[in-house]
């Protein structure tokens, strides 16, 4: 599913030649891919395991990955053409999720893109998740913080929703991908185990041997002011 939400970046800016900071970029998935694409890409991960799954992974194009957080970048001014937030501003604490934004303007050269693609409270995926963690006030909050981004210099260019597969081989699978975006959802697993074994059979639908559950997502696409 990552290929969809890169057709989605690059049908709206170049990455080639570009400097990219990816924004909680976990494993390094989008990281390397944007690489391949002829982008200068840097990650920032603030989580050891998933900072350590990635720095193991090949190198593509020289990216690098740096450990950082959203709301503080370790980044210098104007150092980026591209900044993007894939499911992952609502993982920045809520009272700082406009600091945030401001932090990726900070980093932007004049004229610079932000993409930030965020799930909404709903969905087969969402249902399943809210066992192990329930982000219904996060995301909305996220939501919400992206209204106040022209405050701190950014213009909408474009809003799209569209669905988010996610695939599992089974509900391990599901389970070790949930805790290594987020470590401390491994203590609320034992006690939710049942229901979220039920939820897994009740909310995914088999295809090719996996379990897949959809997410609706919303894009938002900005220009730099």
């Amino acid at each position: 599913m990552l290929d969809y939400h890169v057709d989605h970046l690059v049908a709206r800016v170049r990455v080639g030649g570009r400097h990219v900071v990816d924004v909680g970029s976990g494993s390094g998935a989008l990281v390397r891919r944007l690489a391949g694409l002829g982008a200068r890409v840097t990650g920032i991960e603030s989580g050891p395991a998933p900072l350590a799954a990635a720095r193991a992974e090949p190198a593509v194009d020289g990216e690098q990955y740096l450990e950082g957080v959203g709301q503080e970048l370790p980044l210098p001014d104007g150092s980026a053409d591209l900044v993007v937030f894939l499911f992952s501003l609502h993982h920045v604490p809520v009272p700082l999720q406009t600091r945030a934004l401001a932090e990726a303007a900070r980093v932007l050269r004049p004229g610079g893109r932000l993409h930030v693609v965020e799930p909404v409270a709903d969905g087969p995926y969402f249902q399943l998740l809210r066992w192990v963690e329930d982000e219904t006030a996060v995301r909305a909050a996220a939501l919400e913080a992206l209204k106040a981004a022209p405050s701190v210099g950014f213009h909408l260019a474009q809003e799209a929703a569209y669905l988010h597969i996610e695939r599992f081989a089974g509900f391990e699978d599901f389970t070790r991908r949930a805790v290594l975006v987020d470590a401390g959802r491994a203590a609320a697993l034992p006690t939710v185990e049942a229901e979220a074994r039920a939820a897994f059979t009740a909310h995914g639908r088999p295809e090719d041997g996996l379990s897949v559950f959809e997410q609706p997502v919303r894009l938002f696409h900005y220009h730099r002011s």
